[in-house]
């Protein structure tokens, strides 16, 4: 490629072909036109011709007969080149190449694409190339077509096939052979959602980002690669990315292309390119074969590659191993045909065709009997997730935990060593920066291959190590990276089905951290498949149903807790007590959720007055619950004590600090303090950027808060936090649909109102999906759509809004208030003077006796009033003066220049949009 682009640069059309010769007359059909051809030379396309036993020096004379150029591109020696006119580009820098080659052709030697040896600016992850790889010509040039293809922000291809296919070494090959093509060349292993989104996070530093979390880090790599900037040609690898839901949402978009090798076909529900990876051809399998085992012929190569099926992993192992043993093909053969698995010890895997799970049988007799210990620590690594094994995760094993075979190989350095180059050595495994890297086939046939009781005995070993390599804080965000390099390996150590303590500990652990990190979806596959109905596990997952938004399915279990627990356990009580209210909150339960927090206060104070953490998690869950009746006021105390505790005890930048800065800002903002919130929400967003990444859900929840108390935020910042919380969180969850509610507010009053309305009605959609017709977000929800539409159908709407809101939380909850303000204003509209008048005076008096007369809701009641009795005979006076004390209200709490001070100035008549609030 680099030779046709130099060449297209300089100005001749460029046609590319792969050429092989069935014989030395087929140079004549090269190209239906009449120009001249360059032949590219290089041993890479030769080794993966199809072709043996060709007279390359015969066709190498026919070429120059025929007057064709041969470039010579690497430096293995190939011994015809010499029968053919050759252009030496060999050892050469690109300048000097790209200076001959034009040269040949009278061209200019001007900048062109990169030369074929110089790598990309950003390569990195990329395996080794395999020096043993063979054939692939088709799927190499079938994979280049679809990228190159592919239309602009689509170029993704997924390749598809069983374990040991060849899927990885496709995928590094094309890395290597189009590596020049590319700026960026970045593998990462994709086996769980945690570890590709880390590894992505990685890209970062490489790309000039810098940034707190990895969920900020990865939003910025998207951002950079969607936009091309430092590096427009990208090429972005996903090895063993077999769950797509898990990490569909972390594919860049772009300019450049995404590579992904897979067994899950459910890629092509995720808009992207699916190829197959077939076996290998025949003549492909002997190539192999001879190449790995010199001392076979091409009939023995033959035989051995019908008996595996051409299965391009078990040519290469059994090729490998049989090159340096003296067992006969025909014994070896006869063996995988026979299946006689039982003579090996080892029981057939139903996910591999009958002849793999023998062939590694042999395989892994001769290394017991050179390397006993080798089958011990294989059996063990099986236990861990597909993908590198960390070495000194079982190291840090107490010895007295171990069985004496693996406590004597673990304790003796030299042996330690020795066994694990043993499995290195017969192709078993590979080993890279400390880790022991088993094809995921190879680990299921080793796990099938084990006794139950055996089984259980190797297991038990993963746990320890995992708990072990524990941190043991989940709650610290500076060990996030440390967990999600171990929470992978929970399930295959079959901590989710143990009873065992040490299981117990690690599910809870790791799902605590899952949730607080704000990957719920990863939380959510354990959760799921966790057993047991401990209380700790049905906490953990009623936290995850909670930050997901399933609210009643939380408070079931929630709930059962509870009730589990006994009168003397005060302490359980208490946290128990906090999170059935948390849901109840999400239930809209808000006077239970009130009066099980005031449970939780009283009963944390009798039992354990000294305990600070205690008495400050039930005032925090009091003040939510305030806030949720509508006592701003009441509410901004409580937590405003609650923050001056965090703070001193925990510090500025811990995970309950940066949440009670939030919390404390909306009760500021809600009663009536909008500057002191901003003063405190801004330096707040930073913080939590710093200690989280803007990623994570609390950083969206602060920034979005941060958005309401500016005041004069613009549409394309709410949308912008709009679409990163609908891609990190999903469309549904709760802090996306409260994100939702202020884009159709920004839209609004923009003036695009057809948008707004659509906005407005999937939100009410998605919330009447969540919760029910008539949960309070979804009566709220369906008020702000009503403010999009003409002023007859609104009214409507709003009449029944009104009505349900003060069914659901009273007649002077502020949610209705608001919405009556709002029906008042609609009432204006229609030429319902009087009616207008009377609802807007009653929600005036109503809202200075619920959040006090300077509240900027009780001031905007009566900025409506005065234009309701200006429509209303003899009704001036009282405007005007009612008018003049509301503007001054307005400006001595929100400021002369807020957009709401401003309106009420010009005589806009003001409205009242509904916010959800976090529970």
């Amino acid at each position: 490629e680099w030779l046709g682009r130099t060449l297209e640069a300089w100005g001749p059309r460029v046609a590319l072909w792969l050429w092989e010769p069935s014989s030395p007359a087929s140079v004549r059909d090269l190209h239906p036109d009449n120009g001249p051809h360059v032949l590219v030379v290089s041993e890479h396309f030769r080794a993966a011709g199809r072709h043996a036993g060709i007279d390359w020096d015969a066709a190498m004379r026919e070429l120059r007969r025929e007057g064709v150029l041969a470039a010579l591109v690497d430096d293995v020696p190939l011994p015809f080149v010499g029968e053919v006119e050759a252009l030496e580009l060999r050892g050469v820098s690109e300048a000097e190449a790209r200076s001959r080659l034009l040269t040949r052709f009278d061209g200019p030697a001007r900048r062109g694409p990169r030369f074929p040896s110089a790598l990309p600016a950003v390569w990195d992850g990329v395996p080794r190339r395999n020096p043993h790889l063979t054939g692939r010509a088709e799927p190499l040039a079938a994979l280049r077509q679809r990228l190159t293809a592919a239309p602009a922000d689509t170029a993704v291809c997924a390749l598809l096939g069983p374990p040991g296919i060849g899927k990885t070494q496709l995928a590094a090959e094309y890395a290597h052979r189009f590596g020049p093509e590319y700026d960026i060349v970045w593998w990462a292993r994709a086996d769980g959602r945690t570890a590709a989104r880390e590894r992505l996070a990685e890209l970062a530093p490489a790309l000039g980002l810098s940034g707190g979390g990895a969920g900020e880090r990865v939003r910025a790599v998207h951002d950079a690669l969607r936009r091309g900037r430092p590096y427009a040609r990208w090429l972005i690898v996903l090895d063993g990315a077999d769950d797509p839901d898990a990490v569909a949402d972390l594919l860049p978009s772009g300019p450049g292309h995404v590579l992904i090798t897979s067994r899950n076909r459910a890629w092509g529900t995720h808009y992207a390119e699916l190829l197959d990876v077939p076996p290998l051809r025949r003549e492909e399998s002997v190539a192999l074969v001879r190449r790995r085992a010199p001392g076979l012929d091409g009939d023995a190569a033959a035989l051995l590659a019908e008996a595996v099926e051409d299965h391009p992993l078990l040519l290469d192992q059994t090729a490998g191993w049989l090159g340096e043993s003296i067992v006969p093909v025909g014994d070896y053969v006869e063996a995988l045909r026979a299946g006689r698995t039982e003579d090996l010890g080892l029981k057939l895997a139903a996910a591999y065709p009958l002849s793999y799970p023998v062939a590694l049988s042999i395989q892994l007799n001769q290394l017991r009997e050179t390397v006993p210990a080798a089958i011990d620590l294989l059996r063990l690594c099986a236990h861990f997730a597909p993908g590198p094994v960390p070495l000194d995760l079982l190291r840090a094993v107490p010895l007295r935990e171990l069985s004496v075979p693996l406590a004597e190989l673990l304790d003796d350095d030299l042996r330690w060593h020795a066994t694990v180059g043993a499995l290195a050595q017969y192709s078993v495994a590979r080993l890279e920066s400390g880790a022991l890297c088993l094809p995921r086939a190879l680990q299921q046939a080793v796990r099938a291959s084990i006794a139950g009781d055996e089984r259980e005995s190797y297991a038990r070993v993963v746990r320890l190590a995992l708990r072990e390599a524990d941190p043991g804080t989940p709650d610290d965000p500076a060990a996030w990276p440390r967990y999600a390099r171990l929470v992978p390996n929970l399930e295959p150590s079959g901590a989710l089905d143990s009873p065992d303590p040490v299981s117990r500990e690690l599910v809870v652990g790791f799902l605590t951290y899952l949730t607080l990190s704000g990957d719920y979806a990863t939380g959510e596959h354990i959760a799921e498949r966790a057993t047991g109905t401990h209380p700790e596990l049905a906490t953990r997952r009623a936290a995850l149903l909670r930050e997901t938004g399933d609210y009643a399915a939380a408070e079931a279990l929630d709930r059962s807790v509870l009730e589990s627990l006994t009168e003397t356990d005060a302490p359980g009580r208490c946290v128990a007590m906090a999170r059935l209210a948390a849901d109840l909150r999400g239930l809209a339960r808000y006077a239970e959720a009130h009066q099980l927090a005031c449970q939780q206060r009283d009963l944390c104070a009798a039992s354990r007055p000294e305990d600070g953490a205690e008495a400050r998690n039930a005032q925090r869950g009091l003040s939510r619950s305030l806030r949720m009746l509508g006592s701003y006021t009441e509410a901004a105390e409580l937590s405003r004590q609650v923050l001056d505790s965090a703070r001193a005890e925990l510090g500025p930048t811990a995970l309950v600090t940066l949440a009670c800065e939030t919390e404390h800002a909306y009760d500021l903002r809600l009663s009536g303090r909008h500057r002191d919130a901003l003063e405190l929400q801004v330096p707040s967003v930073d913080r939590h950027v710093a200690v989280l990444g803007a990623g994570h859900p609390l950083s969206l929840a602060a920034e979005y808060h941060l958005w309401l108390c500016d005041g004069h935020g613009d549409v394309d910042d709410i949308h912008g936090l709009l679409r990163r919380a609908a891609d990190l969180l999903g469309e549904g969850a709760p802090t996306t649909l409260m994100i939702a509610t202020g884009v159709t507010r920004a839209l609004r009053r923009e003036g695009h109102l057809t948008r707004a309305g659509e906005a407005a009605l999937e939100t009410v959609n998605r919330y009447r999906a969540a919760l029910g017709e008539r949960h309070p977000y979804t009566i709220g929800a369906r008020a702000n759509h009503a403010l999009t539409l003409r002023t007859d159908f609104a009214v409507r709407l709003l009449d029944t809004a009104l009505m349900d809101m003060t069914a659901a939380v009273g007649e002077h909850h502020p949610w209705t208030l608001g919405i009556a303000l709002n029906t008042a204003a609609t009432y204006h509209a229609m030429g319902r003077h009087q009616d207008a008048c009377a609802l807007s005076r009653e929600t005036g008096l109503h809202a200075a006796e619920v959040l006090g007369e300077r509240h900027p809701l009780a001031q905007l009641a009566h900025i409506g009033l005065a234009a309701d009795l200006r429509m209303i005979r003899g009704g001036r006076d009282e405007a005007d003066v009612i008018e003049e004390v509301a503007l001054g209200g307005l400006a001595a709490v929100l400021g002369p220049n807020h957009p709401e001070t401003a309106a009420a100035r010009k005589r806009i008549r003001p409205v009242w949009d509904f916010e959800p609030l976090p529970v």
